[in-house]
């Protein structure tokens, strides 16, 4: 009887190799990338949006960072789709980032049963509200509150939930971290997972995560190629946008919802490589600065801060060009710092655009 039992166990998982394990909702937002996979943000009003916060989380040195600002915010935080099993419950850890802001800020947990919009989220779950402190019923902002919401009401059922941050005037910032308990939807056919494309100006790779019964049709720029798996490479043209679809194929199971990325490749092989790492010791962009990258007629590449602490990447210049690099100065300079590499050697490492000429 064990060896029949045995058989039969073989023979399901030959059946179904693509088959998906459940899977824990875990997010500690220390990854690097914001928000993180299938997460999703919709900015309602004021200035920034939910971001990743950086400094001291529950856990990790990353968490999710609501802002406050001068004139109040809106701002939705959604889970992917989840699907709650009998005695799970939402946790999460909450805090606020200063303890000298004010009461007034609240921040709703939500949850819609259809589409990850604003309209769908009619059910609040739980509200806390930052006290006079601005803080969530701590004593300062380095303390994290562990809270639970019951999803009992919805088990069995598809839901998403979103974490609804408002505030009407200049009030208390809200942090989220170490969001866990409730089990994922995992659709029939996964759709991979992690998509990368990189090139060299002749060939580009795509890889990704995860398998499927009829391998994965991949588009590029509306040419299809079915049946692959990954690494896929193939050739490209120097100076060209590639928008990238991979869908997987499950067979009997359909397919899934499909992941694009794009990429544009260099104007030329080879040339210099110019690394950037830059960041804003406050958290809310560059305000204006950059770095400008002038050839001798245009600004060919503009290097900045749009929102948040750090913005990071490469570029290529082209042998035989002349570039120079100025500074572009906006508010908060003092803020700034950068670090420049060219083929691997520094050539700055300076605050507020130092060592730059002013543009």
């Amino acid at each position: 009887m064990k060896s029949k039992h045995l058989l039969l166990t073989l023979l399901l998982a030959l059946l179904v190799p693509w088959a998906a394990q459940a899977q824990q909702l875990n997010e500690n937002f220390d990854g690097n990338s914001f928000p993180p996979t299938d997460w999703t943000t919709i900015h309602v009003s004021g200035s920034q949006a939910w971001t990743q916060g950086y400094g001291t989380g529950n856990s990790g040195s990353n968490f999710a960072y609501r802002k406050d600002v001068s004139g109040g915010y809106e701002d939705y935080l959604i889970t992917p789709l989840l699907e709650p099993k009998s005695g799970e419950e939402l946790s999460f850890y909450l805090a606020s980032m200063y303890s000298y802001n004010y009461a007034g800020t609240t921040l709703t947990i939500e949850v819609s049963t259809t589409t990850p919009t604003v309209a769908a989220f009619t059910t609040v779950l739980a509200t806390y509200t930052s006290g006079s402190n601005g803080t969530f019923g701590t004593s300062s902002e380095n303390d994290w509150v562990n809270k639970t919401v019951s999803l009992s009401a919805y088990v069995g059922q598809q839901i998403y939930i979103a974490f609804h941050a408002k505030d009407t005037g200049y009030n208390a910032d809200v942090r989220i971290d170490d969001v866990t308990g409730v089990t994922k939807y995992i659709p029939p056919c996964p759709k991979p997972e992690n998509l990368l494309a990189t090139t060299d100006g002749a060939t580009a790779t795509l890889t990704w995560d995860g398998t499927a019964a009829n391998g994965f049709t991949i588009d590029i720029n509306g040419s299809q190629v079915t049946g692959q798996t990954s690494p896929y490479v193939f050739d490209v043209a120097l100076s060209t946008t590639y928008n990238v679809t991979v869908t997987a194929d499950c067979d009997a199971a359909g397919t899934s919802d499909p992941v694009s990325t794009s990429f544009t490749t260099p104007d030329c092989i080879g040339g210099h490589v110019i690394e950037y790492v830059l960041t804003d010791s406050y958290g809310d962009g560059w305000n204006g600065n950059a770095i400008l990258i002038k050839d001798a007629c245009d600004v060919v590449e503009t290097l900045a801060i749009a929102d948040g602490d750090s913005n990071s990447g490469t570029l290529t210049l082209c042998d035989g060009d002349y570039y120079q690099l100025t500074w572009q100065t906006g508010s908060y300079a003092y803020e700034t710092s950068f670090t420049l590499t060219v083929d691997g050697t520094t050539v700055y490492s300076n605050q507020s655009g130092f060592g730059l000429t002013d543009g």
